[in-house]
């Protein structure tokens, strides 16, 4: 078997790996606890708040579904026609986060924007309640 034979058997067992545990989350779930994180420590510093480069705004599905200076930063359900998804893999001369190939999000997380947007990108409410396992003992 070739080595490039070998490494794209890797890569296909990494990303279905991947794709197997993004999947037990729903859409909402992977939003709250994967890419919201990202958004927040590694995007909106400079796509958020009074700065917001190429006039893109990443603090709400709002701002990211009217776009910046290139246009709508999603399109629901279409992860392969969204921009976001063309910045964060270095296509098209977009490239996201900047600082080259160490600065990169993993595929792990690429792939899970992938999944959020073609699952509608739901950006569920601050206000929603987060699952509570309590016991008897922790009620009045």
């Amino acid at each position: 078997m070739s080595i490039l034979r070998i490494c794209l058997y890797c890569v296909v067992s990494l990303l279905l790996t991947v794709g197997m545990a993004l999947a037990s989350q729903t859409p909402e779930q992977l939003f709250s606890e994967t890419l919201l994180p990202v958004l927040e420590r590694d995007c909106q510093g400079c796509h958020g708040g009074t700065q917001a480069l190429s006039k893109l705004d990443l603090r709400t599905r709002e701002s990211l579904l009217a776009g910046g200076a290139r246009g709508p930063a999603i399109a629901p359900g279409k992860s392969e026609s969204s921009l976001l998804v063309h910045a964060i893999e270095g296509r098209n001369k977009l490239q996201m986060p900047p600082g080259g190939e160490s600065k990169k999000l993993s595929p792990e997380l690429i792939a899970a924007f992938r999944i959020w947007i073609d699952a509608g990108a739901p950006w569920p409410s601050k206000n929603v309640a987060r699952k509570w396992d309590y016991k008897p003992e922790d009620l009045w």
